[in-house]
């Protein structure tokens, strides 16, 4: 019996605010219950956090790294592409005028 009461009171002083959202057109409904049930296991929480983090912009959609990723692999295609440069060397000069170390 008391360790129903300690059970129930450990729920209580940890148990999270639910959320409760109503007038959801079914589709809609139908879809984030299946995009949470499928990507984030049944974790509706998560779910909304990752849709929302989208859409304002803190993660950047899946498109946008697709094209990022082509800018890149276009990128190391040319520097592979590019001949090689041929280091330049420092030359060192007197006040004079004289060149140090040169061939």
């Amino acid at each position: 019996m008391e360790s129903d009461l300690a059970a129930k009171r450990f729920k209580q002083r940890f148990k999270q605010p639910d959320l409760v959202i109503t007038r959801v057109p079914p589709k809609s409904l139908s879809f984030f219950k299946d995009m949470a049930k499928e990507d984030f296991a049944n974790d509706y929480g998560m779910c909304l956090k990752w849709l929302v983090d989208h859409f304002i912009g803190v993660m950047p959609n899946d498109e946008a790294i697709l094209v990022e990723i082509d800018n890149l692999r276009k990128e190391v295609e040319e520097l592979k592409n590019s001949k090689p440069q041929e280091p330049t060397k420092k030359l060192r000069k007197t006040v004079g005028g004289r060149i140090l170390g040169g061939e």
